[in-house]
């Protein structure tokens, strides 16, 4: 190869050291600081801060005039740069403050480059948990948990040591677990966190049915069984009049009547009148 395009490639790779983004995560209204990886290069002649292209701050370590050090406007009352270590801080950030930040520190040989994607996020809300019991066998109670936190939710089915995640839920940032007697649900980003808690004793016990559900159901039981047998008393006490009714219609003995002494339309003599002027009149019954 050429010395020539040897120099030429040689003076690239001196021209710019750089490094991979690393990313920063921050919370919103917090601070954040930005350092040089090598800020005891000698003979510094130029250093900068720039957010998407857009220079933050620029420092002339070697420059005599008033404006060695120079911050954007709309950064004044934001950001604080330390001329010793070289560093950038931000204040009260916002949402729209994400994205590549780059220091250069530029000398008469080379200029060092490096790369920060900030990323900022809101602080988590704390997360609400509501329970909903699933009755199976009398020793096994499933849960249904759902844990919300403004607009994600996590729904899971849970038994006594375990939780299973539902597969449709927008759950950004949330999980469900059971530890030491107690369903918790984390709201988590990396730069917050919060949790809700619930005891899992009286929500569903998980061997056996609580007393008051045991009694309840016993009493139940009792009352049923009572009903059903004042029913059936009563089914067979109707039948049975029933049957002794038919019966005594059936074969029951032909009754006459027949007047002492009054012959009716045979010319019988008149019935015996008292001396208050009624007649009465002597039935006698004759069984054939």
């Amino acid at each position: 190869m050429n010395p020539k395009h040897h120099l030429l490639l040689l003076a690239a790779i001196l021209h710019t050291v750089a490094c991979t983004p690393v990313s920063v995560f921050a919370s919103e209204e917090k601070t954040v600081i930005l350092t040089m990886n090598r800020y005891d290069i000698v003979d510094k002649e130029y250093v900068a801060w720039v957010f998407n292209e857009t220079d933050i701050v620029t420092y002339y370590p070697l420059n005599p005039k008033d404006h060695k050090l120079r911050i954007w406007p709309s950064y004044l009352s934001r950001v604080e740069f330390d001329t010793g270590d070289l560093s950038v801080e931000l204040k009260n950030l916002q949402k729209n403050d994400s994205g590549l930040y780059r220091g250069e520190i530029k000398t008469p040989e080379n200029t060092t480059v490096v790369e920060y994607q900030l990323i900022v996020l809101e602080t988590v809300q704390k997360p609400n948990i509501t329970t909903y019991a699933d009755w199976f066998s009398g020793d096994s109670c499933n849960l249904t948990v759902t844990c919300r936190a403004g607009d994600l939710f996590l729904t899971s089915t849970c038994n006594s040591s375990t939780c299973t995640q539902d597969g449709d839920s927008a759950h950004g940032g949330l999980t469900i677990f059971i530890k030491h007697g107690s369903i918790i649900c984390n709201h988590s980003n990396p730069v917050s966190w919060s949790h809700a808690a619930v005891q899992t004793e009286g929500l569903c016990p998980f061997t056996q049915y609580p007393e008051s559900v045991t009694d309840d159901k016993q009493t139940a039981v009792i009352v049923s069984t009572a009903v059903g047998v004042i029913i059936l008393l009563v089914v067979v006490g109707g039948l049975l009049g029933f049957v002794t009714l038919s019966k005594k219609q059936g074969h029951a003995p032909n009754v006459y009547e027949e007047v002492n002494g009054w012959g009716g339309d045979d010319g019988g003599e008149d019935p015996p009148v008292e001396k208050d002027g009624s007649s009465h009149v002597e039935v006698r019954h004759h069984v054939w």
